[in-house]
């Protein structure tokens, strides 16, 4: 063979040797996901000072070795290239306002935070149980066990809120059956009856300047029901609504956000809550039923 000839050979074998392992480092080996699962979450509280564990929490914050990672509904399978030994942090989402569209992490539940091995193509499986945070104070609590209601009719109401013991009615917690529960709120409103506005014998002190105050609600209405505000003045009050509930045929738990509107009453003496509702047209009875009320906000100095 001619010297030019094996020369052409090995600079065409040489150009294929650069080829392909160009190739190579332009698509190299692809590095495989690891996926944690959550296929449920557990809420569990000191029911004699923190009330219920009632909750409703609908997705999951994820973020591994301080990395967010992502919002995701449960039960879900999340993929993570961050692999190896990493600390997995994982925060309770909720459904701010009840709206579907606005998914936050709740403030007053404390992140679920262990340390976990993450394998490339490996599934961790993680079932987070969540408490309220140490940081949280509870202003009110209304659950209808004890003596007496912590709410009035209004002067503008035709009726008030009573303690209703109907087991067909009542409030009962599903997440937590041996949670004991015998009473709920009931607003039962029938001809002579048309409308209800209730509030809070208790006046309030709740903090501003931006300070986390929500409250929280088991509830189940026949028709929309709006719960807001009222800010106290020296010598005025000023109604805020927040709120409006909308009818529902079973019961459903809600995080109210109060924070913006109480901040913004920076000159308000106090708060009270109150909720209000009316017949509907055509409407002959409606129900409103409510439990585990809970107001509550960051602790302040």
């Amino acid at each position: 063979m001619k010297k030019g000839k094996i020369t052409s050979h090995f600079t065409i074998l040489f150009l294929l040797l650069i080829i392909f392992n160009s190739c190579e480092i332009i698509n190299p080996d692809e590095k495989l996901a690891a996926f944690i699962k959550v296929d449920s979450v557990k809420f569990v509280s000191n029911y004699s000072v923190e009330g219920s564990s009632s909750h409703n929490i609908t997705n999951v914050w994820h973020y591994i070795d301080g990395h967010p990672l992502g919002c995701f509904s449960i039960p879900s399978r999340i993929p993570s290239l961050i692999t190896g030994n990493v600390i997995l942090n994982t925060q309770a989402g909720i459904k701010l306002n009840g709206v579907s569209e606005t998914r936050v992490s709740y403030p007053f539940y404390k992140a679920y935070i262990d340390t976990v091995m993450l394998q490339e193509g490996g599934i961790y499986t993680v079932n987070p149980i969540f408490y309220y945070d140490n940081s949280v104070h509870f202003a009110w609590i209304e659950d209808f066990e004890s003596a007496g209601i912590s709410l009035e009719k209004t002067l503008i109401s035709d009726t008030t809120i009573n303690e209703c013991s109907d087991a067909d009615l009542i409030f009962r917690n599903t997440q937590d059956y041996t949670e004991s529960n015998k009473y709920s709120g009931l607003v039962h409103l029938r001809e002579g009856y048309r409308t209800f506005e209730i509030q809070t014998i208790d006046a309030f002190d709740l903090p501003k300047m931006g300070t986390y105050v929500f409250l929280e609600l088991n509830y189940k209405v026949s028709a929309a029901t709006t719960v807001g505000i009222v800010a106290n003045y020296n010598q005025s009050i000023s109604k805020k609504p927040v709120v409006i509930l909308n009818p529902t045929e079973t019961w459903k738990k809600i995080y109210i956000n109060l924070t913006q509107v109480v901040s913004r009453e920076g000159n308000a003496r106090d708060f009270r809550i109150y909720f209000s509702g009316g017949m509907e047209e055509g409407s002959t009875e409606e129900k409103y039923l409510f439990d585990n009320i809970k107001l509550i906000h960051t602790k302040t100095n």
